[in-house]
């Protein structure tokens, strides 16, 4: 088999075998799998915050506007409940 240049001017590399175990390769394997698994858990935390917003956010409004004694004006209320999600 004739040697290629792979990913380096340098050095050439004979085989694919030899490939895996060429370290720029495994580092870029490593860092792309260390940022997948960060996006991936980025993206869980973000859908399961949406999930408990639409699920909680009719009983939140509930809450407040029965804590008003049903005294509060719709938009009122919808802007404490704006501003109770906005904070944290």
């Amino acid at each position: 088999m004739q040697e290629s240049a792979i990913l380096t001017d340098i050095s050439t590399i004979s085989s694919l075998n030899a490939l895996f175990g060429y370290w720029p390769f495994v580092s870029t394997f490593l860092g792309n799998g260390y940022f997948i698994v960060i996006v991936a858990t980025r993206l869980t935390f973000v859908l399961i915050g949406v999930c408990l917003l639409v699920k909680y956010i009719p009983h939140l409004m509930n809450d407040l506007n029965m804590g008003a004694n049903n005294e509060l004006p719709p938009l009122g209320l919808k802007l404490w409940v704006a501003l109770i999600i906005a904070v944290p």
